[in-house]
């Protein structure tokens, strides 16, 4: 992939993978690079990165990545100042990892992770980068059809349109909801080592874990009843041998 002299564009540039891949482009000779990030940092992060190189290529933007005019106008300003953007890193990403389910000790009252930090989760790991990628894509195919060229508008059409299968909303769904077992064990490894029954049994959870947005196993279905029953008979087949 040829990266010099292009335009470039990180979110979550101000530290991490973003501000990482910012420093990496710079070096390799990018023409300009957008570096977005909702923290003030974002200038700090510019700041380091025009120094590295000894030029002032790495302009910052403070916002919102899920905020729509906001990805517009960042855009819109590389495209006039620098030129259409044809690389797009986007890294930002935030976590707000905690129990899916947790029981109160004195009022034994359940309460669920909140729905709100699910979606903020969902919207800023998964929706925003894929409108970040579909914007480039969307702008790369405006520039070509102003230009008159038809051939290269055509390709970028065809390009969002297999970028619009694989992300289509049907398509992430099933990605991210995939088929397997959620343990309701505290003591997994009993399950491992022979002491599966007791652990069935006798194991009383109050508190089940969730990892909210690994977005290559984001939620897991839970047939566990079924699986609990066949891990039992396999135990107790393993027990009477």
């Amino acid at each position: 992939m040829e990266i010099k002299d292009r335009v470039a564009l990180v979110t979550g540039g101000a530290s991490g993978i973003g501000r990482a891949a910012s420093f990496e482009l710079a070096k390799r000779g990018v023409k300009a690079i957008a570096m977005v990030d909702i923290t003030p940092d974002i200038e700090i992060a510019a700041e380091q990165v025009n120094s590295e190189v000894d030029a002032k290529i790495a302009i910052p933007f403070q916002g919102d990545v899920t905020d729509e005019k906001f990805r517009e106008e960042v855009y819109a300003t590389m495209t006039q100042d620098y030129g259409v953007v044809s690389i797009c890193v986007p890294a930002a990403g935030i976590t707000r990892d905690s129990l899916a389910v947790k029981v109160d000790k004195e009022t034994k009252k359940a309460s669920i992770y909140p729905i709100e930090n699910f979606k903020k989760v969902v919207d800023v790991n998964l929706i925003a980068p894929i409108y970040w990628g579909m914007e480039m894509i969307a702008k790369i195919a405006e520039d070509r059809a102003q230009r008159g060229h038809r051939l290269l508008a055509r390709q970028a059409q065809l390009c969002m349109k297999e970028t619009l299968k694989t992300f289509s909303p049907s398509s992430l769904t099933k990605m991210a909801v995939r088929p397997g077992t959620l343990y309701l064990f505290r003591d997994e490894a009993a399950l491992e080592d022979g002491k599966q029954k007791a652990a069935l049994v006798n194991t009383k959870p109050t508190t089940y874990s969730m990892t909210v947005l690994n977005t290559t196993m984001a939620v897991t279905r839970f047939p566990w009843l079924c699986d609990w029953k066949k891990r039992s008979r396999k135990n107790e087949g393993a027990g009477a041998a």
